[in-house]
Formats: structure tokens, sequence, C-alpha cells
């Protein structure tokens, strides 16, 4: 559960807020955006 994080962040603050988490997890869904969008971004966080 997500408390008081926005999910109007850019792009690049979304991948650093995933890349700071002590463990990934195991499944991220995107639902929120452009497919375009969502595809880069799923691209990037890999």
């Amino acid at each position: 559960m997500l408390s008081g994080y926005s999910a109007h962040a850019d792009q690049k603050g979304l991948i650093e807020w995933v890349a700071s988490m002590p463990e990934r997890p195991g499944r991220i869904n995107l639902v929120h955006g452009e497919p375009r969008a969502q595809k880069a971004l799923y691209e990037e966080i890999g």
C-alpha cells in the first residue's frame, strides 16, 4: 500500500523512486497515461 505518494510524478521521478526501494517489487502495474508513455516507462524500469 502506498501512502502519501502522488502518481503525478514525472518519468524520472518514478524511475528514481523504484530504484530507491530496498527490495524491488515482484510486479509493477502501469495503469495511468498514454500507452506510448506507459511502454517507455516500462522499458526504463525494466
